[in-house]
């Protein structure tokens, strides 16, 4: 019997029949960034690298701590994020998002529907915040 004091416990179940068509991590910055697109569309959004674009303004770093659900009850996310003056180096902007909102379908296909719902909601925050953003030169 394992020592529960101090112990964490997972769980975790792969499914052999539904998988993601590209690394998560690409899928996510591709998610925000069209998103971020959608919502502001005066403005030009990049994904990171963007050297070979030229220059930018502001830098987002989002520092997502949490993305999953919970099998049959909801989808989470929890997220640390910053917007930087990409000039000065400045920060200008910090937030912390927690997005949790209940499954109405728990198939996969409702679940992922869920999941790119609460990415969407992060990126409305993201665009909020945007807006509240002074550029400095």
């Amino acid at each position: 019997m394992p020592n529960l004091e101090g112990d964490i416990l997972l769980a975790v179940k792969i499914s052999e029949l539904q998988q993601w068509a590209s690394p998560l991590q690409d899928n996510l910055l591709q998610a925000i960034t069209r998103s971020l697109s959608t919502l502001q569309p005066n403005n030009i959004f990049r994904a990171y690298p963007w050297s070979v674009y030229g220059t930018v303004d502001l830098q987002i770093i989002v520092d997502i701590i949490r993305f999953d659900t919970t099998p049959g009850e909801s989808a989470n996310l929890e997220a640390n994020w910053t917007i930087k003056n990409e000039k000065t180096r400045d920060t200008l902007k910090t937030g912390h998002s927690v997005i949790n909102r209940s499954l109405a379908d728990s198939s996969y296909p409702g679940t992922v529907r869920a999941l790119s719902k609460i990415l969407g909601e992060l990126s409305q925050e993201l665009s909020l915040a945007l807006l509240k953003v002074e550029i400095q030169p």
